[in-house]
């Protein structure tokens, strides 16, 4: 069984509007206990900004009262919501990215998957798999995806 991307994504995207100051997206992000924001104008994906984006604004002296836009990826990495997980760490690593935008088939963001996603999907089966190995859980059905 094939983990899919769209299994993962909770709670939908966070975004903020591309005019929005860095101050204001990094309130959010602190808020929201999040790494990443899908920087939108006029309801269309325009970039992201993330947690890196903002500390190397702040090492420049770039004024944080400047719009987000500005300091934000134009060029936004994304995945299918029914890709699978691999496919997902995989672009992930070969992209040398902490995080995805996860779009539905209109391209329009419907979720971010981080990285700290996969890792607690993947020590989460690990003890699943530990447990089974050891005879401690009983065989359950495994729900139907698709």
């Amino acid at each position: 069984m094939s983990i899919k991307v769209s299994q993962l994504i909770r709670g939908g995207v966070i975004t903020v509007d591309a005019s929005a100051t860095i101050r204001d997206a990094a309130r959010v992000m602190a808020n929201n206990n999040i790494g990443l924001l899908v920087v939108m104008d006029r309801g269309r994906m325009v970039g992201v900004v993330s947690e890196r984006d903002v500390v190397r604004a702040v090492a420049r002296g770039i004024d944080l009262s400047e719009p987000v836009i500005n300091i934000s990826t134009r060029e936004v990495i994304t995945v299918g919501v029914s890709a699978s997980l691999y496919e997902a760490a995989d672009l992930m690593h070969k992209s040398n990215i902490r995080h995805l935008v996860v779009v539905d088939e209109s391209r329009n963001p419907v979720g971010v998957l981080s990285v700290r996603d996969i890792v607690g999907e993947v020590a989460r089966l690990r003890t699943l798999a530990e447990q089974g190995a050891s005879g401690t859980i009983e065989e359950q059905p495994i729900p139907h995806t698709d």
